[in-house]
């Protein structure tokens, strides 16, 4: 029962709606797995919990999987912004100054920046333009990734 307790509360984790909650529903979890497993003293014990050893176990990997899924989805809707710019531009001669003047003709809606719930960062520049999110890190390491900067980046120029 505690494993399937446990998996429904790992499968909940990811359904929250952003990046930021999926994680911090997932460390809520490992917190309280590991508190639990330090408590445990005997054999029999061990065995009892053996669901609390396959959460611990499993967590690393759920945790990766998330930011893998959210990495994805996050270049697809990038990819998908930069088909409607390029479409916009072949329209207008331009590029739009922000990216709700694809809402209607190019696109039905403007994808988020999936990691943080917040607008994809864009700048029209030389021509071309960036277009990035603040990747797994959730912060603006202003359109940078190198190191612990991981911004995922469309840096486009004409």
């Amino acid at each position: 029962r505690k494993i399937n307790a446990n998996y429904d509360r790992m499968s909940a984790a990811g359904r929250k709606p952003t990046f930021a909650e999926r994680t911090d529903a997932l460390a809520a979890i490992a917190a309280e797995t590991s508190a639990e497993s330090k408590n445990i003293q005997s054999i029999s014990e061990q065995i009892a919990d053996f669901g609390g050893f396959i959460v611990a176990t499993l967590m690393p990997d759920l945790g990766q999987a998330f930011t893998v899924e959210t990495l994805h989805r996050q270049y697809t809707d990038l990819a998908t912004l930069a088909v409607a710019l390029e479409r916009y531009h072949h329209k207008h001669g331009a590029y739009p100054a922000q990216l709700d003047a694809l809402r209607g003709d190019f696109l039905k809606d403007i994808p988020q920046d999936r990691f943080v719930g917040k607008p994809l960062q864009y700048e029209v520049k030389d021509g071309g333009y960036v277009l990035y999110s603040f990747g797994p890190n959730m912060q603006d390491d202003g359109g940078v990734h190198l190191g612990k900067k991981d911004d995922i980046i469309f840096d486009v120029h004409r």
